[in-house]
């Protein structure tokens, strides 16, 4: 059992269905509307396309752009479930852009509405699922100082270090849980992700400054669960997967929540 070249494969795989799906509907997409979507987009790579034009095509183009991911395998309530996150996203990260998604995403019908509440707390309204409250996690835990202080120490590049701030806050705060999920993202593809839950079994990204229930997030993310631990379960876990990680890389989380996936699907062969 060698974890590594384990993950690497599976994010392989993910990366090129992504490629292979972006490819089929940008081809579809120049078949069907009268622009060269790859010279708009200044770019030949068909996945950086698809992320930094979506919103766009959504807007000018929606038949064509949803009639595309039907073709490219039945992927809409995915790509609208990717869209909402989006906004979320944009929101807890005060993008400049977050106006634009909403607006598009109002207009096409993704949601119905936002509502902005007092004291920070969000309320999106959707038809296909339902109400999708969230809230910054920096505004949630505004009164947990020291927890904060922790966060912005890790600030550098946080967005890409799911797993070691998620590790980092449950060794240092016992009330917390760790969750690595394989994750959705862009079209068609998966992606190992971590994250906390708290006391009540609320999800709290740090990574997208997020703090939002359970449910509704791991619905957006399209969540599949390999592991969920608190620190003191990791340190009773660590030694059964250290030992075949090969190459000491693999981050904590992500080396027991592997380990797991591994056992698991070679015990349904």
């Amino acid at each position: 059992m060698n974890l590594s070249n384990y993950c690497d494969e599976k994010e392989q795989t993910w990366k090129k269905n992504e490629q292979e799906a972006t490819e089929k509907l940008v081809n579809y997409l120049n078949q069907h509307i009268d622009e060269d979507l790859y010279q708009i987009a200044n770019t030949d790579d068909s996945v950086e396309l698809f992320q930094n034009l979506k919103v766009w095509l959504l807007k000018f183009y929606p038949e064509q752009l949803l009639e595309g991911i039907k073709t490219v395998g039945n992927l809409e309530q995915r790509f609208q479930r990717s869209l909402i996150y989006s906004l979320i996203l944009g929101v807890t990260r005060d993008s400049s852009n977050v106006d634009v998604i909403y607006d598009v995403l109002k207009q096409a019908k993704v949601i119905e509405k936002m509502l902005v509440y007092d004291e920070g707390f969000y309320e999106i309204i959707t038809e296909n699922f339902g109400t999708i409250p969230f809230m910054k996690a920096d505004v949630y835990f505004q009164k947990k100082k020291d927890l904060l202080q922790l966060i912005e120490k890790m600030d550098e590049n946080i967005r890409d270090r799911c797993h070691e701030v998620t590790f980092e806050v449950i060794k240092n705060y016992e009330e917390f849980q760790a969750v690595t999920a394989i994750c959705e993202k862009g079209l068609n593809e998966n992606y190992y992700h971590s994250y906390l839950l708290d006391a009540d079994g609320d999800v709290v990204d740090f990574t997208a400054n997020l703090f939002m229930p359970r449910e509704q997030y791991e619905l957006l993310q399209g969540a599949e669960i390999l592991n969920s631990i608190s620190y003191q379960e990791y340190l009773k876990e660590k030694d059964q997967s250290v030992k075949y990680d090969e190459s000491k890389t693999l981050y904590d989380l992500l080396r027991n929540a592997v380990y797991k996936q591994y056992q698991s699907e070679h015990k349904k062969k």
